[in-house]
């Protein structure tokens, strides 16, 4: 028969039911395939002796009001959602597709029934995925607003601790200078003030460089970009190198290409990287000695070098030289070098200790070119 050869080759169970009675536990099986038997657990035999409501956990009542519909007159297919208990009382979720027609006054249902088991395993999964993906999304928000509030306080309180070192600052700074103007005739008074002034500037640097590296660590350091003409900066630094080389006795060189281009650049941020690097080669440069400066372009960037003649620095602490609080000298935080790296990142630009210089400290960094 037609039957036997289209549904038992079907991959879902169908059947043939019986929906003429006025009583629901009388409707009965009259055709099932080989695939209900082997989703139900149940003979052909079996099932023909058994109304659909003795394998329905629910007992649907879409299914049921669909079929007294048809039973009045009214077309009508109800696909919905059940749940089938096996022989072995196996609880199976399946998918039913009611189909009914009316023959001589006999109702039929052809019902097309597919195991969703593997499709609701996955929707159980999905949800317990869903949901544990909310909670990491909350604990996220949560942790995020936790180290938000962290930072804040650490911030205000950074600013306080520095506002606090350079406060009293100003009155000392400024009674220096009233102590320079009326010392004049004293050398060694004045040899004295000009002490507490350049220590006071040097703890007001300190502290900006403190709170420099803190916004920097959490990467909030901004920069204020403006398209700038790098010599005219390389210029300013030079003159304030230059008297300090005469006062050192030290030989101060430069030399800048020619049309060097604007730079797209915090202009008070390079200062502070020229200075840095310049104020190491002042350090370690003895009296006699050389410190250079050279600046050029290179295909789309900008390569400044700072060059001297001093001790130089060991391989052992060249790995470590951009490292925030690594100092090789007594004294400073060892903060100059790591926030001159971290300023010439953010530009784009790289820096680093050229070691195949002959002697010496050969220190380069590199400055993007960027057009309009």
């Amino acid at each position: 028969m037609a039957w036997d050869f289209y549904a038992n080759n079907a991959n879902d169970a169908l059947g043939i039911v019986d929906f003429t009675s006025d009583d629901p536990q009388k409707w009965r099986f009259l055709m099932v395939n080989k695939r209900s038997c082997e989703l139900t657990g149940y003979s052909e035999e079996e099932l023909l002796e058994m109304s659909t409501l003795d394998i329905e956990i629910r007992k649907n009542p879409k299914a049921l009001k669909l079929a007294f519909d048809r039973r009045s007159g009214l077309s009508g297919k109800a696909l919905f959602e059940e749940v089938f208990v096996t022989k072995s009382k196996k609880r199976i979720p399946v998918e039913i597709n009611n189909n009914y027609i009316t023959v001589e006054g006999y109702i039929f249902c052809l019902a097309v029934v597919r195991d969703i088991s593997k499709r609701k395993e996955l929707e159980e999964q999905m949800v317990i995925h869903l949901k544990k993906e909310e909670e990491l999304r909350k604990s996220e928000q949560d942790l995020r607003r936790q180290l938000e509030h962290q930072v804040t306080d650490m911030s205000q309180f950074i600013r306080s601790l520095v506002h606090e070192i350079k406060t009293p600052l100003t009155p000392i700074k400024a009674a220096a200078e009233e102590l320079e103007y009326q010392c004049t005739d004293n050398q060694n008074q004045t040899a004295l003030v000009k002490q507490v002034m350049s220590g006071c500037e040097r703890i007001n640097r300190r502290a900006s460089e403190l709170f420099d590296v803190f916004k920097g660590e959490l990467g909030i350091l901004k920069l204020d970009l403006q398209y700038t003409d790098i010599k005219e900066i390389l210029d300013e630094t030079c003159l304030f190198w230059g008297e300090e080389a005469r006062f050192n006795k030290l030989s101060f060189t430069r030399y800048f290409e020619e049309n060097l281009p604007l730079l797209h650049i915090d202009a008070e941020r390079i200062r502070e990287v020229l200075d840095n690097t310049l104020s190491n080669s002042f350090k370690f440069t003895p009296a006699g000695g050389t410190v250079s400066i050279k600046a050029a372009a290179k295909e789309n960037e900008v390569e400044i070098e700072i060059s001297d003649t001093g001790c130089g620095i060991k391989n052992d602490q060249l790995e470590h030289i951009f490292e925030a609080y690594y100092t090789s000298k007594s004294d400073g935080l060892g903060l100059g070098l790591y926030l001159s790296k971290l300023i010439v990142t953010l530009h784009g630009g790289n820096i680093w200790i050229d070691k195949t210089s002959p002697q010496g400290t050969t220190a380069k960094f590199t400055l993007p070119i960027i057009s309009d």
